[in-house]
């Protein structure tokens, strides 16, 4: 069974590699890493998204319907968010379905979140009394939002291997990174000029 520890993350924001949780995305059987509730409490520890404390207390007080209906919302918003930005780095308007699914998420999760002070700046916290199994998609979101609404978006790019489809974000000085990272995306590609070239 894949794990999130499987994974990658090079997408530079919990937003994207969020999205890039569906690798392979080319392909006709793209790999699924969000196979349980599980998955995304583990992915959120990996990301940051959650501390391990957060995580331990969702883990013990979801129940397993309440933990299979937030994996369907966290997958929706995922596939929304995604044809979302996928529209944005082509230069398209995205649908206004997935606009309409980004926005419910971002809305729920701002509707809960409240600002507080840190040591050296602010942050959004979600302080409630009983754990909602949907507080790393709220996370996420508020991620996704900070994004759509900066001048970083266009920085945005889709990886240029032809099955891969992840998104991350480009802070290359030239501007122009390609792939999703030269270790795997890049090396296949540098590999395929090389077979072409001595064939």
């Amino acid at each position: 069974m894949r794990s999130p520890k499987n994974l990658e993350f090079y997408g530079g924001l919990p937003c994207l590699d969020f999205v890039n949780t569906l690798d392979w995305r080319g392909r006709d059987d793209p790999e699924e890493y969000l196979c349980s509730y599980g998955n995304v409490l583990e992915w959120s520890v990996l990301t940051g998204v959650l501390n391990d404390a957060e995580a331990e207390r969702l883990e013990h007080s979801v129940s397993k319907s309440a933990g299979s209906a937030a994996l369907a919302r966290a997958i929706a918003f995922r596939e929304a968010a995604y044809r979302l930005l996928l529209a944005v780095t082509h230069g398209e308007d995205p649908q206004r379905n997935d606009l309409h699914a980004v926005n419910e998420v971002i809305s729920s999760a701002r509707a809960r979140a409240v600002l507080e002070r840190t040591s050296f700046t602010f942050s959004w916290t979600f302080t409630a009394a009983k754990p909602d199994p949907d507080l790393p998609l709220w996370r996420v979101s508020l991620s996704l939002a900070g994004l759509l609404t900066s001048e970083e978006l266009r920085h945005v790019r889709m990886c240029g291997g032809p099955e891969c489809g992840w998104l991350f974000f480009d802070s290359s000085k030239n501007g122009k990174r390609r792939w999703c990272s030269m270790q795997g995306c890049g090396n296949r590609a540098k590999a395929r000029r090389h077979y072409a070239r001595t064939r």
